[in-house]
């Protein structure tokens, strides 16, 4: 998706685990082909959930619900939320796949976004960190 039907600054990335393996998907960036978490940007006026489940279905096949925030990051223009999802059904692409987190973060054409993201979704996970998303909440800098 460009600039011209979303907002390249605001976007979503799905971390859905089945069996300890995390759903990757394949796509083009900067003239590579790199392996990412499912997601995007979003549409004017769309909800971070629905831009989740659009892209997730789109990009893999898979139908999945956003349950809890894993991770945000965030630039001078731009941000990216990640959120643990629930796998609800649909049939995986050919273009995605599951793999171990270890065996993704070993990878050379993984993307660096998502390398953030799965570095940091680990730790929580071994810290036992991921909390339930109850309510939302702003960051003002």
């Amino acid at each position: 998706m460009n600039g011209a039907s979303g907002d390249m600054g605001k976007s979503v990335s799905a971390i859905v685990v089945e069996s300890g393996r995390v759903l990757l998907t394949w796509r083009d960036s900067d003239g590579e082909r790199r392996l990412t978490l499912p997601g995007g940007p979003a549409c004017p006026g769309e909800s971070p959930e629905d831009t989740l489940a659009r892209y997730v279905k789109a990009q893999t096949g898979l139908d999945v619900r956003a349950m809890t925030l894993a991770g945000f990051h965030f630039g001078l223009k731009s941000w990216n939320a990640a959120f643990n999802c629930q796998l609800l059904g649909g049939t995986l692409n050919a273009d995605s796949q599951y793999m171990s987190v270890d065996e993704a973060l070993r990878r050379k054409d993984l993307g660096e976004l998502t390398r953030l993201m799965l570095a940091g979704h680990e730790r929580a996970l071994e810290k036992d960190e991921i909390f339930e998303m109850k309510n939302a909440g702003s960051l003002y800098l």
